[in-house]
């Protein structure tokens, strides 16, 4: 088995409440990930708080709390153009 890790890992971090009221506001059934309990949410948010704080040259944190989508993913799109402008 490859061992393969990605250059650049994106942690999309928002606030669960905030979280909960833009699924709400949504159009659409959530899916089976949307639909678990606040404990799933929570490990997995423990998860990804590790890596970053293992890898913080890899991993990007992003507040998408405060931003709105354009502007996340123009932020996202540099930070890409920036790693392979360097390789």
């Amino acid at each position: 088995m490859l061992a393969l890790r990605p250059d650049r890992t994106f942690l999309l971090e928002v606030p669960r409440a905030i979280a909960r009221q833009r699924l709400a506001a949504r159009a659409g059934r959530p899916d089976r990930y949307e639909q678990a309990d606040e404990d799933f949410h929570a490990r997995v948010a423990e998860g990804f708080e590790a890596m970053a704080l293992h890898e913080p040259e890899r991993v990007r944190r992003v507040n998408t709390a405060q931003e709105e989508a354009g502007q996340i993913s123009h932020r996202i799109v540099e930070d890409i153009l920036a790693l392979v402008c360097q390789a």
